[in-house]
């Protein structure tokens, strides 16, 4: 019997669906069990001392957990993952370079000990905050004379946008990472505006090294596009000093602020769109690992700006590929 090509094509086609399936369903029970184990302790536990190898059993013990379901979630990531060494009934973390003691002990830190590629942050940034930082410019007036300020200015494509249609715009770009700022330059050079856009390698913490680059006459704006939740490991003290000293040094000024509206913990756990639910809980993981601030609610946002006397003139709300951002209008 002759199978027809229509057949062959949807027999392939069901199997890459089917994979597909499969893929996304490894996915979504590793991230839920990975982000259970850190729930219970494990990885903590697992980092106390690297020189010390535990038993499933011993682990169980210590953490207080159902060690059938523990030996159950270890093999099940040793065989999906590499984030395991397992040998017989101990267990230990696959790290071949050492990084475990940068997330975990606490004895490294992320961005200083273990690289922290701007390149690729910059390039996940650009993706998933570009249309909320147009719409954010969107705000100013087209006619209107500023100077733009962007805090961890990336790509330096805020800045291009922001003075491409106005001769009178200034922009001022600062960023942490050398290359990044490296690369801002040669695009702002590319684009023919050098004149106008000046690119700053400095930490945006550090205030007095920058501020007196900006002018005191005319309006000046800031922009801060997914930088601010990087600054709430330890709480939002460091975040409310900063943007209190930024209000208190440019009193007249306007600030821009790009963030996620991150769902709580329990928002999460009842959540119900999968695609959401996964997105979410792989961010919400790899700001823990890399030693990062949490991204918050609208409510805790508007909390941090008025704590630091920004006064919220207007909020839009963005959903874009299931993420929600939101872009905060203040002065």
């Amino acid at each position: 019997m002759k199978i027809s090509f229509l057949h062959k094509f949807l027999g392939k086609e069901n199997t890459d669906r089917d994979a597909g399936h499969i893929r996304l369903m490894n996915g979504y029970v590793t991230m839920q069990l990975c982000l259970a184990l850190e729930e219970i302790g494990l990885f903590r536990e697992l980092g106390d001392d690297p020189r010390v190898i535990k038993s499933i059993k011993e682990l169980a013990e210590t953490l207080r957990v159902d060690e059938h379901l523990l030996r159950a979630s270890i093999e099940f990531l040793s065989t999906v993952t590499n984030l395991f060494e397992k040998d017989g009934d101990y267990v230990d973390l696959h790290d071949p370079k050492g990084y475990r003691d940068a997330t975990w002990t606490g004895t490294k830190t992320y961005g200083r000990d273990v690289k922290r590629d701007g390149y690729w942050l910059q390039k996940w940034s650009d993706t998933m905050t570009r249309e909320a930082v147009l719409a954010a410019l969107r705000l100013i007036p087209k006619d209107k004379e500023a100077t733009l300020v962007d805090l961890g200015c990336g790509s330096a494509d805020s800045l291009i946008a922001f003075c491409a249609g106005n001769t009178s715009r200034l922009g001022i770009g600062i960023d942490v990472d050398p290359l990044i700022a490296k690369l801002a330059r040669q695009h702002v050079t590319d684009t023919g505006l050098e004149e106008r856009i000046r690119i700053i390698h400095a930490d945006i913490l550090d205030l007095p090294q920058w501020q007196t680059h900006i002018r005191k006459t005319g309006e000046v704006v800031f922009l801060a596009s997914g930088v601010l939740h990087e600054l709430l490991r330890s709480g939002d003290g460091s975040a409310i000093r900063f943007l209190g000293d930024l209000k208190t040094s440019f009193p007249e000024s306007h600030f821009i602020m790009v963030e996620s509206n991150a769902p709580s913990l329990e928002e999460l756990r009842t959540m119900t769109d999968a695609p959401r639910k996964l997105g979410s809980s792989a961010y919400r993981l790899l700001h823990s690992l890399s030693d990062q601030g949490m991204p918050q609610p609208e409510k805790r946002w508007r909390e941090i700006l008025q704590a630091a006397g920004w006064t919220i003139a207007r909020v839009v709300p963005l959903d874009r590929k299931k993420s929600r951002l939101l872009v905060f209008y203040c002065r």
